[in-house]
C-alpha cells in the first residue's frame, strides 16, 4: 500500500483520531483484497502497522510493556487468525485500546508535571523572582504548555496560585505567632 496511507495512518494514531485511523486501516484492507494478495504478503503488511503502532508509543516515551503488559504478542495473534474480517476487528479494538491508553499516560504525565511545578512553587515560595517562566525553566518545559495544562488542571492560573499561596503562608504564619 502506499506511503501516503501509511502517513494517514501513522498520524490518526498520534492524534488519536479513531475514526481517521479506521479510515486508512479500511484502506488497507481494500488494497489487501483488491491485489488478492497472498496471506504471507498480507500478514507482512500487518506486521508493518503493528510495528508502526509500536513506534508511535515509544515516541510516547514508554514500552510496550507498560502499554500492553508483558505477554503482549500481536504477531503470533494475528498469524492465528482466521480470517480478514476477524483481523481487521482485532485491528480497531488494538487502535482503541491503544488510544485509551496513549490518553491516559498524557494525562498521567500531565498531572506529574503540574504536581512537580506545585512543589517547585512550595520550595521556593520566598524568591522574589518565582514566576511561570522560572517554574517553566526549572521543570524543562515550556512557559505556554505549563500554563495550559496548569489552569486545566487545577482551573487556576499560575501566577494566582503563586499569589494565593503566598497569602495562605502569610496567614498560616501570622496566625502562629498570634496564637
Amino acid at each position: 500500500y502506499s506511503a501516503e496511507l501509511n502517513e494517514k495512518l501513522l498520524h490518526g494514531i498520534r492524534v488519536r483520531d479513531l475514526s481517521e485511523t479506521e479510515t486508512a486501516l479500511d484502506a488497507i484492507f481494500q488494497f489487501i483484497r483488491e491485489k488478492h494478495l497472498s496471506e504471507d504478503y498480507a500478514l507482512t503488511i500487518f506486521i508493518g502497522v503493528i510495528s508502526l503502532c509500536l513506534s508511535v508509543v515509544t515516541e510516547q516515551g514508554t514500552t510496550v510493556e507498560e502499554m500492553f503488559g508483558d505477554g503482549f504478542e500481536p504477531y503470533e495473534k494475528i498469524r492465528h487468525m482466521e480470517s480478514l474480517e476477524v483481523i481487521h476487528d482485532w485491528f480497531l479494538s488494538f487502535f482503541q485500546t491503544l488510544m485509551d491508553r496513549m490518553k491516559q499516560k498524557r494525562l498521567t504525565k500531565t498531572r506529574a508535571l503540574v504536581m512537580q511545578a506545585r512543589e517547585h512553587i512550595q520550595v521556593h515560595l520566598q524568591d522574589s523572582m518565582l514566576n511561570l517562566e522560572s517554574i517553566a525553566n526549572a521543570l524543562y518545559v515550556s512557559p505556554s504548555y505549563l500554563r495550559k495544562i496548569f489552569k486545566k488542571e487545577l482551573n487556576i492560573n499560575i501566577s494566582d496560585y503563586i499569589q494565593q499561596t503566598r497569602l495562605q503562608k502569610a496567614k498560616d504564619l501570622l496566625s502562629s505567632c498570634t496564637g
